[in-house]
């Protein structure tokens, strides 16, 4: 036997022709621009990571060999890389870390407490 609360639903539903089909246009445009806003964001992201990966890393890395600081020459081994067939373009990167302090920040520092030393 049927669930009677929804036969009733469906009877109170079916009778009234307009309610049923602005609930069902209602749902449909719902699930409709979730689904739509869904897409759209996860091909944003995916975008933003492949434009990540593109920007911040190579396709190839020439490294200094264990015993060298650096790479030797890296000037000529761009030119040597350039001129190979189906190289569009190649281009040296230094990679470091550093910090940066403003004077902005630091007028708003807290003081530093305790004797100054004799080298501040």
């Amino acid at each position: 036997m049927p669930n009677p609360v929804l036969f009733i639903a469906f009877k109170e539903l079916s009778s009234e022709k307009r309610k049923m089909a602005i609930i069902v246009l209602a749902i449909a445009a719902g699930v409709t621009s979730y689904l739509v806003m869904d897409s759209m964001f996860a091909g944003w992201g995916t975008d933003i990571l492949d434009k990540t990966v593109d920007i911040w890393t190579s396709h190839m890395k020439i490294l200094p060999s264990e015993e060298e600081a650096y790479v030797e020459n890296a000037e000529g081994k761009i030119e040597m890389i350039e001129n190979l067939p189906n190289v569009t373009g190649a281009s040296a990167r230094i990679n470091f870390a550093s910090f940066v302090k403003s004077k902005s920040e630091e007028k708003n520092m807290p003081k530093k407490r305790g004797k100054p030393r004799k080298n501040e």
